[in-house]
């Protein structure tokens, strides 16, 4: 198959406007976000420190405790992270 130099130059004008048309991409990095203070308080508590003052320790099989309590309608989510950092 033969290429000119004529279909070269056609080809690569057509994909130049192809894209010209085409809408900018957006990225996560490129939005900015002002976060608003919430006026969510959330007090939480375990069974061996109820007043929260002091940092109570468990031993590995001891069972736990946790209790959550929030100033207005919120989903609580409770995460265990192991010592490896799984989740």
């Amino acid at each position: 198959m033969k290429t000119t130099l004529s279909s070269v130059l056609v080809l690569t004008a057509a994909s130049a406007l192809s894209t010209a048309g085409a809408q900018p991409r957006v990225s996560a990095q490129s939005i900015i976000v002002n976060p608003v203070t919430p006026d969510l308080s959330v007090n939480v508590q375990v069974d061996r420190d109820a007043s929260g003052a002091q940092n109570p320790a468990y031993k590995v099989g001891d069972g736990i405790t946790v209790s959550a309590t929030v100033n207005r309608d919120a989903y609580v989510y409770l995460f265990n992270v192991n010592p490896d950092g799984t989740v």
